[in-house]
């Protein structure tokens, strides 16, 4: 009787002991359950976005608040504070390399710097 060599294939028998299931993994569900979650925001204000575009140049936005329907008020910074009106989906697209925190005092100072008075945004609380 001819015996074919297999080496491409692993018995389960020949496995360290360890490296052998003992029982179904719900990895895969988890998952899945984690996708299917609707989760909570992910951005707050105070919250320094930095992303990177398409030809691979670093940017940074920072929130400064929000608005209904999802606007946020957010600036951006090159020596001097500038506005930039964008949506939470719109940032939420971004391809985001990190996010750090701003303290609440910053916050209101770039605010007054920018005319957005307190009263005219909706502060979302972390």
């Amino acid at each position: 009787m001819q015996t074919e060599n297999h080496a491409h294939t692993i018995d389960r028998i020949s496995l360290p002991r360890r490296l052998v299931p003992r029982r179904p993994s719900n990895a895969v569900s988890k998952v899945l359950t984690a996708i299917a979650f609707t989760p909570p925001s992910r951005f707050f204000v105070g919250d320094i976005v930095r992303f990177q575009d398409v030809e691979g140049w670093t940017h940074i936005i920072t929130i400064l608040g929000t608005r209904p329907c999802g606007f946020v008020d957010a600036m951006t910074y090159d020596g001097r504070a500038h506005y930039i009106g964008i949506t939470l989906e719109e940032i939420s697209a971004l391809r985001v390399i990190r996010v750090e925190r701003m303290d609440q005092e910053d916050v209101d100072m770039y605010r007054r710097q920018l005319g957005l008075a307190p009263e005219d945004i909706e502060l979302t609380a972390n």
